[in-house]
């Protein structure tokens, strides 16, 4: 038997003991209430100062589920772990305690855990899984069967376009505004401090033009706009489809 999970589950997808393991996509980290009422908890059940938790899952979280957290928080997609809820599972007022574990351990069935490749597809493809499975949504659970089938359903791994080359592309587009005459300071600042991609999604955020895109089309150029570097179809991978549609719309396409 494999220690893989995901090829665990392809190998036999129909085993009752899947229906207890989801994917927990999260944005929105745990606010100030969360944190004060885990504190205070602690303080009447010390034991629960090994644990960690969830917020504003109550009732969605079921006994003796596993489940892998993806972390949408931060600039950069993060795997955490493989998270367990006991029997009885642990819930005060708002949150949900879970305990962290090495690896995934299901019944009948050996220790499991991702692949490198499997883990960094879903970080790779985070953004994507949230806009698909949330909804709109911060945050969001996904049965691992239904996480599986989008990733089959994917482009190989090796065929994702680079962010590395992303961010080069990103920086053209200062450089050759530049040879127009208009230097697009502020721009240039973001993406030295946050990178290509995380500087794109801020520009794609739903709202008016950005100063740079009206004066992009004034000097007669919008093809040199991060919109217009979104839409191009090597690049489109890395975004999602509402990212891309706001490219669309402020472009005027």
């Amino acid at each position: 038997m494999t220690n893989d999970l995901f090829e665990a589950y392809r190998a036999s997808p129909n085993r009752d003991v899947w229906e207890r393991v989801r994917l927990a996509i999260w944005s929105e980290d745990i606010d100030e209430k969360g944190q004060t009422e885990a504190e205070a908890q602690v303080t009447l059940q010390p034991a629960l100062s090994n644990y960690d938790y969830y917020q504003g899952w109550k009732g969605q979280l079921q006994a003796s589920e596993w489940l892998i957290d993806l972390d949408l928080s931060g600039k950069i997609p993060a795997l955490t772990g493989y998270w367990y809820l006991g029997d009885p599972k642990i819930e005060s007022a708002t949150l949900t305690y879970v305990r962290k574990h090495p690896r995934m351990l299901l019944p009948a069935m050996p220790p499991l855990a991702l692949a490198p490749t499997d883990k960094k597809r879903l970080e790779t493809m985070a953004r994507v899984l949230l806009q698909k499975f949330g909804k709109g949504a911060a945050n969001t659970l996904v049965p691992i069967g239904e996480v599986i089938q989008m990733l089959d359903a994917a482009a190989p791994l090796g065929t994702l376009p680079d962010p590395k080359a992303f961010n080069q592309a990103m920086r053209s587009i200062y450089d050759q505004a530049t040879t127009l005459g208009y230097r697009p300071i502020r721009f240039l600042e973001m993406l030295q401090k946050d990178g290509g991609l995380a500087t794109a999604r801020e520009l794609l955020r739903p709202g008016p033009p950005s100063k740079g895109l009206t004066k992009l089309f004034a000097l007669g150029r919008p093809d040199l706009s991060v919109e217009a570097l979104v839409l191009d179809p090597q690049w489109q991978p890395l975004f999602t489809p509402s990212e891309i549609k706001e490219a669309r719309r402020k472009l005027g396409r």
